[in-house]
């Protein structure tokens, strides 16, 4: 009875304006090559015409259902209306600008760690290479968050992150995702912060997913921006523990108070990101003087 309820598994996909039928593909293939029961859902938060014109083939495959939103509802709030759609015994959450590294073993993989904790994380990776124009959220993917499980698991719940995970159905229903978050940024931690208030542990596995689409340099800043107000209100409520970022702020803060011409160290740095010129420390004195300036407002 044991072993029927781990082979039991919810493929949960939230999408928007991506085409998923390559992923869908190779997530078929790696579930029968598994020997799991499985359905996966796709359910597609209210994209373009084209995009659900393309998608909806997808539904003609075995065990495979796409359903489509007529609002859009944002990134925490359709991964909880996955899970209530879900009837398996697991959950297995994968965003939709996935690329499947391992196909053969992608979905063997989870289960031969179904039972050690909670949650389990597979990871991302980025790509070898990317024009100018998308550097800066390829490098900042592939310096600060492409991580091997060894280095993953030193600080689990900081490390977390909603793209490529597993969890048991019943214990979703006891975190769930913060829905009042809105907006782009830090959803993901905010649920592993709920994970670790009610005790669920997380562990991290080396079976990543290729995170495939980029930002530009441009789109990849204003995201970076809308996460630090995010983070901040978050912080403020206490719906999540201090991040890396966060730490670093309450070191530096003396300095920071003190820093003068921030206005235009900010308008120098976003710039020169854009501009495609990236450093991780660019990037992260940025958003510290984002974080200084929301702190004091």
């Amino acid at each position: 009875m044991e072993l029927e309820i781990l082979l039991m598994i919810s493929i949960l996909i939230p999408v928007y304006n991506t085409d998923v039928n390559k992923l869908i593909n190779s997530l078929v293939n790696s579930a029968e090559k598994a020997a799991v029961t499985y359905q996966i859902i796709v359910l597609d938060d209210a994209s373009d015409i084209e995009f659900k014109n393309i998608n909806q083939d997808v539904s003609h495959l075995f065990n495979v259902s796409y359903i489509s939103l007529s609002d859009n509802v944002g990134r925490a709030k359709i991964r909880n209306k996955l899970a209530q759609l879900a009837s398996q015994a697991y959950l297995l959450f994968i965003d939709c600008d996935s690329k499947i590294v391992d196909e053969d073993n992608y979905i063997k993989n989870y289960i031969a760690n179904v039972g050690k904790s909670s949650i389990i994380s597979g990871g991302r990776v980025y790509e070898s290479f990317t024009s100018k124009e998308y550097i800066v959220h390829h490098q900042y993917g592939r310096k600060v968050e492409s991580k091997p499980a060894s280095k993953r698991n030193n600080n689990p719940y900081e490390s977390f992150h909603s793209n490529n995970f597993m969890i048991n159905a019943r214990d979703f229903d006891q975190i769930k995702f913060n829905e009042s978050i809105e907006g782009y940024g830090y959803e993901d931690l905010a649920f592993a912060h709920s994970a670790k208030m009610n005790n669920f542990s997380i562990l991290h596995i080396d079976n990543a997913v290729i995170h495939a689409t980029l930002d530009t340099n441009q789109a990849f800043i204003t995201k970076s921006y809308n996460a630090i107000v995010n983070l901040n209100e978050l912080y403020k409520k206490d719906l999540i523990s201090p991040t890396k970022l966060i730490r670093t702020y309450k070191t530096f803060k003396p300095i920071l108070n003190i820093l003068p011409f921030k206005n235009k160290w900010i308008t120098y740095l976003q710039e020169s990101l854009i501009k495609g010129k990236y450093s991780t420390f660019k990037l992260q004195m940025l958003k510290l003087l984002w974080y200084d300036g929301l702190d004091k407002g």
